[in-house]
């Protein structure tokens, strides 16, 4: 038979869903800070990249529009994970009104899903500097972040960095060298990118410098008494606990997220009775996948001076 009856077993279910649930979104997400998130109903997602088209050259009256036609760039495929677990109560937990561990042991795993969601979010600016994730070619075979970015074949173009020629610590003079490594990118035509930096991403250990270098009216760390030019830039930190494998790399992003984060899945948990076992199990699941599209949207650097 059931290990315990219909009704209590449905408020059980009803009471460890929701210790999962509360503790799962106990905080607001931070991945979302620089991931673009999206639903999938696919088995795995693709998307392509073009170079862009040139400029609309002058057309004499009655005289025939020049042809031109899409130059394809790399191809971008995410591949959906699952993650998850399963938790097994026997009937003896039950009898011996151990119910209440088994609540709390719902919202260790709400806690626990919520940090692999945040990781996995984190991960492609982790590795921003050594795991190949973009590049010219439909296979990825340069790093996030890198000093030299060639465009992809059949665009032209010279190659390009979002990255400083030699890794610096987060200054005010390194935030600006940002900001117009931003201002001197080009198309895959040579043309002005347009993108304006909006969040400077760090880990927790730059949160004073953040604040110090963003929110001083004055020029910090100088008594010069020169204004600070980056107070009315509009640059916002965003901190991000999991960026923990270091304390000293920073990016800087525009506002089009460098990361695609697909959430084929959203985290969800399942319970039912065993017979076999006399027991009762709750299982908890996601299924997801990320990685950048581009290049151009980021700028970064791991501090390592």
């Amino acid at each position: 038979m059931a290990i315990i009856s219909g009704n209590v077993s449905n408020l059980y279910d009803a009471r460890i869903g929701k210790a999962y649930y509360l503790y799962l979104n106990m905080f607001p997400p931070e991945y979302t800070s620089w991931c673009d998130v999206r639903s999938s109903k696919q088995q795995y997602e693709k998307e392509s990249l073009y170079g862009e088209l040139p400029m609309p050259d002058e057309v004499g009256e009655y005289e025939n529009f020049p042809e031109t036609s899409l130059s394809e760039g790399p191809v971008r495929t995410w591949t959906h994970k699952k993650f998850g677990y399963k938790l097994i109560a026997s009937r003896e937990s039950f009898e011996d009104e151990r119910f209440p561990v088994i609540v709390r042991t719902a919202e260790a795993m709400g806690e626990a899903m919520r940090h692999r969601i945040e990781t996995e979010g984190a991960y492609d600016l982790i590795n921003s500097f050594t795991a190949s994730t973009v590049g010219k070619s439909d296979t990825a075979d340069e790093t996030l972040c890198a000093t030299s970015h060639a465009t992809f074949a059949g665009a032209g173009g010279a190659a390009q960095a979002n990255a400083p020629a030699v890794d610096v610590t987060l200054g005010t003079d390194s935030l600006w060298a940002a900001i117009d490594n931003f201002a001197g990118l080009d198309d895959h035509e040579g043309n002005p990118i347009m993108q304006v930096p909006r969040k400077l991403i760090i880990p927790p250990q730059y949160k004073r410098k953040a604040k110090e270098i963003l929110n001083s009216e004055g020029m910090p760390y100088k008594s010069t008494n020169e204004d600070n030019a980056l107070y009315s830039e509009g640059l916002q930190y965003v901190i991000g606990h999991y960026l923990n494998t270091s304390s000293t790399y920073w990016w800087v992003i525009t506002d089009k997220k460098p990361i695609i984060f697909f959430m084929r899945r959203p985290p969800e948990i399942k319970m039912e009775d065993t017979i076999t076992n006399d027991s009762k199990t709750w299982v908890i699941s996601t299924r997801l996948s990320h990685a950048p599209l581009d290049w151009y949207p980021i700028y970064g650097t791991d501090g390592a001076a």
